[in-house]
């Protein structure tokens, strides 16, 4: 296990430690920017640009909280830690905002071109309402795959640092996706899947492991 080796001095000490550098660089208030905003909270940071200003935000979150839990295993980093329970704090607090097990990043681009919250996707999914055009599902970015992140995210929290919010906040998260798939039939789930398929199944699986 991770816990149980450290590092002597070396190059691939010096390599964590650059990298360690390089995590505490980042803003999580940044990461959350949209998931606030979405759930009628306000953002405490500004939304960090690429991808996190197109409709694939809040993908990064859960690599960022897989790599600080990791960084936490393999070194003891207090700092790391710390900022995984701040953000899964944030994220409990949207998850209740929005009421229903939802919480996201992620956005949509109408066909007008205004880019709006991508929740709005799901209810159009649910009416079977499904438009896939390669990676692009009613108009937002993958959102599965952007799920998938934030699962593995939030299994390696828990796994690495012990945080009790992190499961349950994944358990509500699985029940608001089981409604969404629970009123399609099977040739829509199919067609759910033209978009992306894979990640998410990995996520279900770990969940009820």
């Amino acid at each position: 296990p991770l816990t149980d080796i450290r590092l002597l001095p070396s190059h691939f000490l010096d390599a964590v430690e650059a990298n360690r550098r390089y995590l505490m660089s980042i803003e999580p208030d940044r990461l959350l920017h949209n998931y606030r905003k979405f759930a009628g909270l306000e953002p405490k940071g500004e939304i960090y640009g690429g991808w996190e200003s197109d409709t694939i935000a809040g993908e990064a979150l859960g690599h960022y909280l897989s790599a600080l839990s990791l960084m936490h295993a393999q070194t003891g980093d207090a700092e790391s830690a710390q900022r995984i329970h701040l953000i899964i704090d944030e994220l409990a607090e949207v998850q209740a905002a929005h009421g229903d097990g939802y919480v996201a990043g992620f956005m949509r681009r109408r066909p007008s071109g205004e880019i709006v919250d991508g929740k709005e996707i799901f209810p159009e999914i649910m009416r079977g309402e499904i438009r896939s055009a390669g990676f692009d599902l009613n108009g937002s970015w993958v959102p599965f795959y952007n799920w998938h992140k934030l699962f593995a995210g939030l299994f390696d929290a828990q796994t690495y640092t012990g945080n009790a919010k992190a499961l349950p906040i994944a358990v509500a998260l699985a029940g608001y996706i089981d409604k969404v798939f629970a009123a399609l039939d099977d040739r829509q789930v199919q067609t759910v899947l033209d978009c992306e398929h894979g990640g998410i199944n990995e996520s279900f699986a770990e969940l009820y492991t």
